[in-house]
């Protein structure tokens, strides 16, 4: 699969931030950040995200109770 780079002014690793940095992608997966080689500042700004599922259960199985793959 082809590389993928994503250029932002400002990344948010979840614990510091990176200024002026490139997002390096292959195969799906984050493989580097890595500082832009030219003082082009861009204006994004690129933050770690996550989906938040809840899931209480189904065929009248509560999950809390029944933790397995019927309940899901």
């Amino acid at each position: 699969m082809a590389e993928q780079r994503i250029r932002a002014a400002r990344i948010f690793t979840g614990e510091h931030w990176l200024y002026n940095h490139t997002v390096v992608i292959e195969d799906k997966r984050i493989v580097a950040l890595v500082p832009n080689q030219d003082n082009n500042y861009d204006t994004h700004t690129l933050l770690p995200a996550f989906i938040d599922i809840q899931l209480y259960g189904a065929h009248d199985r509560l999950l809390a109770v029944y933790p397995d793959a019927t309940t899901i």
